[in-house]
């Protein structure tokens, strides 16, 4: 084998390439097995040494500590926390505040939903209220914003945020062109693919309607385009078995993600969960005209997930019932994917849930050759249940 082809070779073995994999010549696969970290060349969800015992818990920032103002009913708790986002070395999340996944007000009329900037020890840095239902949160290095959606079934806009602006210059307000959103829904997760910044079309009530969008921010309007579609085409992802070809039928875009280059398989990919469908399709670039998705399917329905790049981080988790973020530390195993485990929001699981088969949330890991979820050390964590999910480097 040529050098370049070797080393080309070996870069898409890094990336997780089965194929390249199986075609290098028996000596280049040897040295492959040399030089690539075993984190790289084994299959996930092979025997390691437990370290779960090690693992830490403690509550850096509680909802009932915290107040917002309420026009006409005074001061009010914050509630319901959701997706987690990083921006330089700070944190944010969004509590939802009973708000409905609509924008109607919440029981005490409450109509705002608070984004809360904090450290990873959980002092508070900032506080935004946002008119309606915030569901999803991303940071913007390169203008050092954070971008949130909100209202994920309907009545959907976005805002931008920037903490170190000052007065009403701080926030911006972003209705969505075209609007109503072309799949009948609303908006849910949001991540920065590069410089694209892609949003989740959430609640979808049109058939073969786009299952994500690119959102190109102009002024006061985010326009949007549709990147891949609910009835796409995608190579089937799942081992043993995987390389046929199926047309999605996507019920429940939902959470997105970046994959980081560490990860055993599809690194540097964007992900988006389907959670209903108990389904991830990962896209490997969205500038392609084909797009080359491929769908892995799981035997949990899943929210968040969270990649493991750093052996000291930590793993930041929102319990929504409970009100609060949870740090998890570690030590970890580099590339473990943790995923927020969702029995109830499974588009089979009961109307009365939890129920028999059906548990409330769970930390699960994630086999990403497989798509088998199991349960993460539940004694070590006890009866935490997520929803959010964040892990931060050291």
């Amino acid at each position: 084998m040529p050098l370049d082809s070797f080393r080309l070779a070996i870069r898409r073995v890094a990336r997780g390439d089965r194929h390249a994999l199986a075609t290098m010549t028996g000596v280049a696969v040897l040295i492959a097995s040399i030089v690539l970290p075993a984190a790289v060349v084994s299959r996930p969800g092979a025997a390691a040494a437990d370290t779960t015992s090690a693992w830490t818990t403690s509550t850096v920032l509680t909802g009932s500590a915290l107040h917002h103002h309420v026009p006409g009913v005074g001061t009010e708790t914050l509630s319901q926390p959701d997706d987690l986002a990083r921006l330089g070395d700070a944190l944010f999340t969004i509590f939802q505040n009973d708000v409905g996944p609509d924008g109607t007000a919440s029981p005490t009329g409450n109509l705002d939903s608070t984004i809360v900037e904090f450290t990873a020890r959980g002092e508070v840095l900032g506080q935004w209220d946002l008119a309606g239902h915030g569901d999803g949160i991303a940071a913007d290095p390169w203008r050092h914003v954070v971008v949130v959606t909100v209202n994920e079934d309907a009545n959907a806009s976005m805002y931008t945020i920037d903490p170190a602006g000052q007065g009403t210059g701080q926030v911006r307000h972003y209705s969505f062109d075209p609007n109503p959103l072309p799949h009948g829904g609303g908006t849910d997760a949001v991540s920065f693919f590069g410089r694209d910044l892609l949003v989740s079309a959430s609640n979808p009530s049109v058939a073969n309607g786009p299952a994500v969008y690119e959102a190109d921010l102009d002024g006061t309007t985010a326009h949007l385009t549709e990147v891949f579609g609910d009835q796409s085409t995608a190579t089937m992802a799942n081992t043993p078995g995987s390389g046929g070809t199926t047309t999605l039928a996507l019920t429940d875009p939902d959470s997105n993600a970046v994959v980081p280059g560490s990860s055993p398989r599809f690194a540097g990919q964007f992900e988006l969960d389907s959670q209903g469908d108990e389904q991830q399709v990962f896209l490997p670039s969205a500038d392609s005209p084909d797009h080359g998705l491929s769908v892995l399917g799981l035997d949990q329905s899943v929210n968040d997930s969270a990649w493991v790049t750093d052996a000291q981080g930590t793993l930041f988790v929102t319990q929504k019932g409970a009100g609060n973020v949870v740090a998890v530390d570690g030590p970890f195993h580099e590339g473990t994917v943790f995923v927020a485990v969702t029995p109830c929001n499974a588009n089979g699981a009961p109307t009365t849930c939890p129920a028999s088969g059906f548990p409330a949330n769970y930390l699960g890991t994630e086999n990403l050759f497989t798509g088998d979820v199991d349960p993460a050390a539940p004694r070590a964590l006890g009866s935490l249940q997520p929803q959010g999910l964040l892990f931060v480097a050291p």
